[in-house]
């Protein structure tokens, strides 16, 4: 913390006591006690990811110390204890008489290499493309841990999501940022790596959360006239012009911008590769197709027509919707010989994909072949979900409460992060230029992408090592990458080895148990190949790994007796 952050914080608290309160102490504390009685009353399991006493000993010291702070601080307090658990679908905003109404008109999104300025105001437009290394004089990692707790994430990937509170000068003044909800001092890099500050002025609007939650990076929680001024980072186009743009004027923007139509398709003859985008999961077609039913039906006619080599269904941009109209979507790839075949299906996912759009992806990985490119979505396969929102009596705080929990796989499973089998995640420089790490992967294939078993089987086992340790270095830094099937890579390598191919099998165990440590059947398995192989030192030691992470098993234990045992 910074001697000038250490200011701004004490300023903050010292005024606090003298602030004009819109919401007495009193109602606060009838406000907390209501927020905690929804959530411990309402919410399906609220305590799986933070135990109840923890909560419970949070909501105290608030109410404990209603007196001292701001309006403003104890709306930031409140939402951090709603975020609390975790989960991605309950969320307190600010709304009603907590309403955070300064906001800065710039939107930010964190890439891989760091937190940068993606749409602004026309007379901030020059900061589009800059790196963010400061805010009021406080390093912007500490400021996006701080505001990215603000709301409900259910995963480090939703977290991500939820960096548009460094635009709020209410929340920035009461986290201790900022001395002045209305000037955001900022210290930035540009593209050519010069260092600059900056002095922002906040905007006086209406709180207007989905425009950035279901609309995109581009947009911002700000007054629509606001963001009629807007630039966008393509093109030098204005938001409204961005939405109004013909045909001709979409053509020349980057793939996955092109629209953010509800969903849209179309041929790309170059790579004779068939792309459909879904960004909403919308029976009606929001007001911009006839049906959703009218869209997926001329899309496959023309996939039937076209007989593209790959299809790509992208959602990257889909935040949800209605899930109760997917399976007659889904039904159209089980149907179609085209899509349908290995190697030739991808489905693009990143830290917006949520909610209905993780029940799509789960009925992909279900019934289709696809490969999976992107980052993990902001939602595990199996999440709460289904939202009922009430409002705070005294401040007017809208609560959105988690009112199922969805059950989509077995819960062994079900990581917090769903697995990618090809780890794309947007770098700024590419997103500035125009790229795209998912669509330059799809579209680098030379053929239908093969899985390593696929190669483990048909090219053998030592060009499968070869490229899991290349694929190793450029992805083994994602916990949630996923070099192949556990379950089907392991019946590979014992298919080699009971067909007499044992150093092939080996080295296929080899490769298994690297990427799949913890899997006891993977070293039980490799531990019987080696008695093929007539090592039973080594196999004994690979059943004493298998042993320590499955002790009950009979079979391990029997095959460590028999090692051990003497022949006669």
């Amino acid at each position: 913390m910074t001697y000038r952050h250490i200011l701004a914080l004490l300023a903050v608290l010292l005024t606090a006591g003298t602030q004009a309160r819109n919401v007495s102490p009193t109602e606060w504390q009838a406000d907390i006690r209501q927020l905690v009685a929804l959530i411990t009353s309402e919410h399906p399991d609220p305590f799986t990811r933070i135990e109840k006493d923890q909560f419970l000993a949070r909501a105290q010291g608030l109410l404990d110390d209603v007196e001292s702070k701001s309006d403003d601080r104890i709306t930031v307090d409140m939402m951090r204890l709603a975020a609390s658990i975790r989960d991605g679908h309950t969320t307190l905003h600010p709304t009603g008489k907590a309403e955070f109404r300064y906001w800065f008109p710039l939107s930010f999104y964190w890439f891989e290499d760091g937190v940068y300025v993606v749409a602004a105001h026309r007379d901030q437009a020059a900061l589009i493309g800059d790196q963010v290394l400061e805010i009021g004089g406080t390093s912007v990692e500490i400021v996006v841990e701080s505001v990215t707790s603000l709301m409900g994430a259910d995963n480090a990937s939703g977290r991500k999501q939820n960096v548009f509170y460094l635009g709020s000068g209410n929340a920035l003044k009461a986290l201790g940022f900022i001395a002045d909800q209305r000037e955001l001092p900022l210290r930035l890099r540009d593209r050519a790596g010069r260092i600059h500050a900056i002095v922002v002025d906040a905007v006086e609007t209406d709180f207007l959360l989905d425009e950035t939650r279901f609309w995109g990076e581009m947009y911002g929680p700000l007054d629509r006239e606001t963001l009629r001024e807007f630039t966008v980072p393509f093109q030098s186009m204005t938001l409204p012009e961005y939405v109004r743009a013909d045909e001709a004027a979409r053509g020349v923007l980057p793939l996955h911008v092109r629209n953010r139509t509800a969903y849209w398709s179309t041929h790309l003859g170059d790579h004779d590769t068939y792309y459909m985008q879904l960004n909403h999961i919308t029976a009606s077609g929001r007001g911009e197709h006839e049906s959703f039913e009218s869209f997926y039906r001329s899309a496959f006619a023309d996939v039937e027509k076209l007989q593209p080599a790959r299809i790509v269904l992208d959602l990257r941009y889909n935040s949800g919707g209605d899930g109760s109209i997917l399976i007659p979507f889904v039904h159209q790839f089980i149907r179609s010989d085209v899509a349908n075949q290995p190697g030739r299906l991808y489905t693009l996912v990143g830290r917006k994909t949520y909610s209905a759009a993780v029940m799509l992806l789960d009925l992909m990985l279900k019934h289709t072949p696809t490969i999976v490119v992107g980052e993990p979505p902001g939602a595990a396969l199996n999440a709460y979900g289904d939202p009922r929102s009430y409002a705070l009596e005294h401040s007017g705080m809208k609560l959105d409460l988690s009112s199922e929990y969805w059950k989509l796989v077995h819960t062994s499973q079900s990581p917090l992060e769903t697995v990618i089998d090809v780890p794309a995640v947007f770098q700024s420089n590419q997103y500035f230029e125009g790229r795209d790490p998912a669509m330059d992967f799809v579209l680098g294939q030379a053929g239908p992408f093969r899985s390593l078993t696929e190669v483990l089987l048909t090219d053998g086992a030592e060009l499968a090592h070869e490229r899991y340790q290349s694929e190793k270095a450029r992805y083994g830094n994602y916990p949630w990458w996923r070099p192949f099937d556990e379950s089907g890579f392991r019946k590979a390598a014992r298919q080699l080895a009971n067909a007499g191919r044992i150093r092939q099998g080996m080295t296929g165990f080899r490769i298994l148990v690297d990427a799949y440590p913890e899997s006891w059947r993977a070293w039980r398995d490799y531990a019987k190949a080696a008695i093929k192989s007539g090592e039973p030192a080594t196999a004994l030691d690979y059943l004493l790994k298998a042993q320590a992470i499955n002790a009950g098993d009979p079979e391990i234990n029997r095959l460590i007796e028999d090692l051990k045992t003497p022949s006669p």
